[in-house]
């Protein structure tokens, strides 16, 4: 922008732009000789990408969905939001989130898996039940407790065949 009557002298300039931080500067002005001055304004956003493993869970800030990741907000307001992350068959993630104008960060998420529900059922009953060759009870068994993982399950009943 060329301003061609200002007057001559010492200046203090105040620049401000939507979406970007206002910034105010000090031009002196000692004759008529055009003069540029390049000020870079910061954005008043910040950028973040979102990651989580496992990939594909649902990111919301505030409340309001912005994908699933892996996600970038490229236009995140600066201050204080609430960031939700939630993924099927894992414990929702919740914090706040605080962002700061002209910041560009990683936001990664390790889910913790939900514990799986595991029923056993023989017949005849009263067959002894190993997982991953550790004796849990006997049949008919339930729990819904066990860790998420992938297990070896055995059945035995004097008798009978075993069953893995």
């Amino acid at each position: 922008m060329l301003i061609q009557h200002f007057p001559l002298g010492r200046h203090r300039v105040k620049l401000s732009l939507p979406g970007f931080m206002a910034k105010t500067v000090d031009a002196t002005v000692e004759d008529r000789t055009p003069q540029m001055i390049n000020i870079n304004l910061q954005s008043d956003f910040a950028r973040v990408l979102f990651e989580s493993k496992p990939v594909g869970a649902q990111v919301s800030i505030d409340g309001t969905i912005i994908g699933n990741t892996p996600c970038v907000t490229p236009h995140l307001a600066s201050g204080k939001h609430r960031l939700a992350i939630v993924h099927k068959g894992y414990l929702p993630y919740d914090e706040e989130l605080t962002a700061q104008a002209g910041e560009e960060r990683v936001v990664n998420i390790n889910l913790t898996a939900l514990p799986g529900q595991l029923s056993v059922v023989s017949i005849p009953p009263k067959a002894r039940l190993y997982l991953n060759n550790l004796y849990r009870g006997e049949t008919p068994f339930m729990t819904n407790s066990l860790p998420a993982d992938v297990y070896a399950i055995r059945v035995e009943l004097p008798g009978y065949a075993a069953q893995t």
